[in-house]
């Protein structure tokens, strides 16, 4: 049920869905599994829900991947991710903002929001001790400043 879950909130708040997550006529990638540790990730998360105030709608590390959901109301959401950078193509955000936040190499993106309402930002960072890129995505803190204090108060 929670992969369900997860599926139906990326579609709706990003944009993200089965048809657009890939060509299920290909042969399916093989996932490198993230080095971070779960434990660690699931602290940093925490510390966001008690500093914050955020409700945790999921938390779970399925298929290599780490990934949880936060949610302050019906239309401020926060989806985290740590994957293995293995996992991504070469120039992957090349479309981003690049820019080095506490020695950590960031990615900025804000995907702009239909019809007047406010987009989507998306904060790449990455942490080559563990080989991995934590991603945030958030409905309400999209600006860039807000994404980086997002990242701030996760301490990864």
């Amino acid at each position: 049920m929670k992969g369900k879950y997860l599926i139906i909130a990326l579609t709706l708040i990003f944009g993200v869905s089965q048809s657009t997550a890939g060509d299920t006529d290909q042969e399916e990638k093989k996932i490198v599994p993230v080095n971070y540790p779960f434990e660690k990730f699931e602290k940093a998360v925490d510390r966001l829900v008690q500093t914050d105030g955020y409700s945790k709608i999921f938390l779970e590390s399925k298929e290599g991947i780490h990934g949880t959901t936060l949610s302050k109301n019906l239309f401020h959401y926060v989806f985290i991710m740590a994957e293995s950078r293995q996992n991504k193509a070469a120039g992957e955000y090349s479309g981003y903002e690049q820019f080095i936040h506490k020695n950590k190499k960031c990615h900025y993106y804000l995907k702009p929001g239909k019809d007047g309402k406010r987009g989507t930002g998306s904060l790449v960072i990455e942490v080559p001790e563990y080989d991995t890129y934590i991603s945030i995505h958030s409905t309400a803190a999209a600006g860039k400043e807000d994404m980086v204090n997002l990242f701030d108060k996760l301490d990864f």
